[in-house]
């Protein structure tokens, strides 16, 4: 199944769902690029952040939820 917009009025009204949706991820995302740089050794890879800012601090069944919750998204990836 895919989903097209029929119309150029489709387009219209997804523009601003589009928009709040980049501004959530901007919400979630710039807050944890900081910490990462700010609590994180310069060693520290980018792209695993997420996963070492609870390890770094000690929480270690957030960050396995965290892994939890990446694996279960790549799976359903890999799924659809």
């Amino acid at each position: 199944m895919v989903i097209a917009a029929q119309s150029s009025r489709d387009v219209e009204k997804a523009r601003w769902p589009f928009v709040i949706y980049m501004v959530a991820m901007l919400v979630v995302v710039v807050p944890l690029a900081i910490a990462g740089i700010a609590l994180l050794p310069s060693s520290a890879r980018p792209d695993l952040y997420v996963l070492q800012l609870p390890m770094s601090q000690g929480a270690h069944v957030l960050a396995m939820i965290v892994f939890l919750g990446g694996f279960a998204a790549a799976t359903a990836m890999v799924l659809v």
